[in-house]
């Protein structure tokens, strides 16, 4: 089990960006968003969204991550 923060990226990541965020952190990508099983297997672990000005974090998505801070 990794001791890095896991977070959802819910816009494209540029390869910089995504690979900054990798040494730091789990990255989840944002395809689980369309993946209800996927992401529920991963929901109670994602302590952190990011995203880009394009991007909408919805309630209900915040709703479905406990574990974000």
């Amino acid at each position: 089990m990794s001791s890095k923060i896991e977070l959802l990226a819910s816009a494209p990541l540029s390869p910089y960006m995504a690979a900054k965020l990798e040494e730091h952190f789990v990255v989840h990508d944002r395809s689980l968003l369309a993946d209800d099983t996927a992401l529920s297997r991963v929901a109670s672990r994602i302590r952190a969204v990011t995203g880009a000005g394009d991007s909408r974090v919805t309630g209900e998505l915040i709703g479905r991550l406990p574990a974000v801070e």
